[in-house]
């Protein structure tokens, strides 16, 4: 049985940002998530979000694994590029 998508792309990606450790996503200004295209092979999202400098890399590798988990966790399957 197919787990329930959230019908926007904040409502996927926003909830994984508070939880980054150690708290290294700033609350304000608010963080956004984008659709930038979407194509036969998926949906491309950007995400902003504000942060230290000192844990841009730290940060950035933490909200790939989270992002990862959730997709996993919701049932979304990463789609491979067709050439």
């Amino acid at each position: 049985m197919q787990k329930c998508i959230p019908r926007s792309a904040s409502g996927l990606i926003n909830p994984l940002l508070p939880g980054l450790p150690p708290a290294r996503v700033h609350e304000k200004p608010n963080s956004h998530v984008y659709v930038l295209d979407l194509e036969p092979n998926g949906v491309y999202l950007m995400g902003r979000c504000w942060f230290n400098n000192t844990t841009d890399w730290m940060t950035r590798c933490d909200l790939l694994e989270k992002t990862k988990f959730r997709f996993l966790d919701d049932g979304i399957p990463k789609t491979i590029p067709s050439m």
